[in-house]
């Protein structure tokens, strides 16, 4: 054994001899504890006088051992012997110790406890049987309760979070979920505006997203009145403080500069909400992105004029005489809304007021995506329950940029739009 080795095994043995100790320890006073109940138990009329909790710990002793369990005297002496011989070699400094002196005792107390049943060693495989189950319950624990990771599939989140980035929700900040159901077990707290959670998509009439993990913004909460009115968020009547950062420049869509998404034009804004400040970006109302719109005939005039409530219409072959094989994306914006063109009730899940608002319903949110053209989220399908929410979004753990790792979702914009985008 070389020198390195010795020094590692004397710690591991010392480790070893205090658990030991410790068990020995532990079996004397259960000891001590089970023959005074005995003695009591065989005393003529003192059992009898024990009223209360005296008689309930006496029965709890003497059912929940045997009185074979009670070691006999020798029995008790060689461990208590042991053990002593043990916890003052511990307690002595390793140099004055003779290693093999203190491996030998060891060894001795360990037979004792094992003989008289009280200690018996664990087989590797139960060891990591044991290891990998308190491992797994961990895991659950944590990931139901404290923080579970997510990946961001698409660019509804741009330039807030990027295709690809992964991130940590924090389960606890709303209340406790009951694990695997829409339901807590205890709330202590609700989402604010502004906020960035994940929730369960709660639409049944769409059987291909209904129950999947979406993440979105929180722009109106219960009682509010929303409406956004060129691009500019109302809420209650109120415009959301909103600053122009860029115009007119290529849409961030959070993956590769090649993609057609890139072809349109897009503004970059920064909102304000209850003291959440982000970016968010939209289609721009200029030539270049009207190239790009299906023809006229196709949306009835109404593209161009940007007040389509779902945007430009997907179902035409040509666009101003080019064949649909070089067709480029559409790229109009949705700067109203609810729109009050064709179709626009059927887009939210209540009908709008007579000012021209949506009021969301108790229990429930307004959630948009910070990508406003490019988002399936509340405008599309109504509101969220507040019992689908899984949690807040918190940190950004890994992304494509270094950057952005360990960076919060809910840091204040600062440094440009260019720097918030993560370009």
């Amino acid at each position: 054994m070389s020198g390195e080795e010795k020094p590692r095994r004397h710690r591991l043995l010392k480790k070893h001899g205090k658990k030991l100790t410790r068990i020995a320890e532990d079996a004397l006073a259960r000891d001590e504890v089970l023959a005074a109940a005995s003695d009591i138990a065989e005393t003529p009329g003192l059992a009898a006088r024990i009223r209360g909790a005296g008689q309930f710990i006496l029965d709890w002793c003497l059912h929940r051992h045997r009185r074979d369990e009670i070691l006999d005297p020798a029995a008790k002496d060689k461990i208590a012997r042991r053990s002593r011989r043990v916890a003052t070699m511990i307690a002595a400094e390793s140099k004055s110790v003779d290693r093999e002196a203190f491996d030998y005792n060891v060894r001795k107390l360990e037979k004792a406890l094992i003989v008289n049943g009280l200690w018996s060693a664990k087989s590797f495989w139960r060891e990591i049987i044991e290891a990998f189950a308190v491992a797994a319950l961990i895991a659950f624990f944590v990931r139901s309760f404290i923080a579970e990771p997510f990946k961001i599939p698409t660019a509804s989140m741009v330039p807030t979070l990027r295709v690809g980035d992964y991130i940590f929700v924090t389960k606890f900040s709303y209340g406790l979920r009951v694990p695997f159901k829409n339901q807590h077990m205890i709330e202590y707290d609700h989402p604010n505006r502004g906020d960035v959670i994940v929730f369960e998509y709660p639409d049944r009439k769409d059987p291909n997203d209904y129950g999947k993990n979406f993440i979105k913004r929180v722009v109106g909460m219960p009682g509010d009145r929303v409406q956004l009115i060129d691009n500019v968020l109302s809420i209650n009547g109120t415009q959301v403080t909103t600053q122009l950062e860029e115009k007119g420049v290529p849409c961030d869509d959070g993956r590769s500069a090649s993609t057609t998404q890139s072809a349109c034009h897009c503004d970059v804004q920064k909102e304000t909400l209850a003291g959440t400040t982000y970016y968010t970006q939209h289609f721009s109302d200029d030539a270049h992105n009207r190239l790009r719109c299906p023809p006229a005939e196709c949306g009835n005039g109404l593209c161009e004029a940007f007040e389509t409530p779902m945007g430009c219409p997907q179902d035409c072959s040509q666009s101003r005489g080019r064949p649909s094989t070089n067709y480029m994306p559409d790229c109009c914006g949705e700067p109203d809304w609810p729109a009050t063109g064709q179709g626009a009730v059927g887009l939210v899940a209540v009908t709008p007021n007579e000012g021209g608002q949506v009021e969301v319903p108790e229990g429930h949110y307004l959630v948009m995506g910070d990508n406003r053209d490019n988002s399936h989220d509340g405008r599309k399908w109504g509101f969220v329950p507040f019992q689908n929410i899984k949690g807040k979004a918190w940190m950004i753990w890994w992304a494509s940029r270094k950057s952005r790792i360990f960076s919060s979702v809910h840091k204040t914009a600062s440094g440009g739009a260019a720097h918030a985008a993560g370009k």
